[in-house]
């Protein structure tokens, strides 16, 4: 037990959370300092038409009549970059993660695989969702200041919920290549496969939607649920599934990593 709890505390150590600050403090400035009617990532459909009727991640094209979802939309529009970190972030967590003497150790002293690999990617996964929810809380209130949209309880709860969800979302990636790292071993491949795997749809999705082919499969996706919720296009059914379906990735990816984890080092 006390081998897995320094694993977990070695995980949380300042220098290794340096890069998700970076992270966050970048995004949040980048998104303040947004230029008028810009930028527009992976944007498929009209940006000037009404708020929730485009994919992709928008910034400031402010929609008169609806200032404050035109501000909120804004104010995600850097998740795009937290999605190959998410992924970065998995693999590194795992496939450099076991290579370590302090992995090496634990393993020594009795403690499963399994348990040690997601005494690593846990503590990231919390740090990631944090990073990115402050982020975000941050833009969002400070470009609310600026453009002086009237906030009501609704549109606070509208950004919560959102917010949240894409939280669920970004950890479902981190997570996943977590798994992928456990499954290859190899870190390059597993790092090519989760980066194929989440940004992929950025590239392939955007056209599909304008041409209406969208197939139901790529709604288990997270980066597709994402160009929905960044942009406001999703009902309130659909966040809830989006939601579920970032818990569900994030349960089924832990388990299996765990397994795998303790299977591998049983064969050793």
């Amino acid at each position: 037990m006390r081998s897995l709890t320094g694993e977990f505390f070695l995980a949380c150590r300042i220098d290794r959370l340096i890069p998700l600050a970076a992270l966050c403090l970048i995004t949040c400035i980048a998104t303040i300092l947004n230029p008028d009617n810009g930028p527009l990532f992976m944007v498929a459909g009209d940006p000037n038409a009404a708020v929730g009727t485009t994919i992709g991640f928008v910034g400031d094209v402010i929609i008169p009549g609806h200032v404050a979802e035109s501000v909120l939309r804004a104010s995600l529009v850097y998740t795009i970059a937290w999605i190959p970190a998410a992924a970065i972030m998995g693999v590194t967590a795992v496939g450099v993660g076991t290579a370590e003497t302090t992995a090496q150790l634990s393993q020594a002293k009795g403690v499963p695989g399994g348990a040690a690999a997601l005494a690593r990617v846990i503590p990231q996964t919390i740090a990631l969702s944090l990073a990115y929810f402050l982020s975000c809380a941050v833009a969002f209130t400070l470009k609310t200041l600026t453009f002086g949209p009237p906030l009501t309880e609704a549109t606070w709860g509208t950004a919560l919920a959102i917010t949240l969800t894409n939280c669920l979302l970004l950890c479902a990636i981190h997570l996943a290549s977590a798994l992928i790292a456990a499954v290859c071993r190899m870190p390059l491949l597993a790092l090519f496969l989760s980066l194929l795997i989440s940004i992929g749809p950025l590239l392939a999705y955007p056209r599909a939607y304008i041409a209406g082919s969208t197939p139901m499969v790529v709604w288990m996706s997270p980066t597709v649920r994402l160009m929905h919720t960044c942009s406001l296009n999703i009902s309130e059914a659909s966040l809830a599934a989006g939601a579920a379906v970032g818990a569900g990735i994030c349960v089924v990816a832990s388990i299996l990593t765990y397994a795998i984890c303790n299977c591998q080092e049983a064969c050793r």
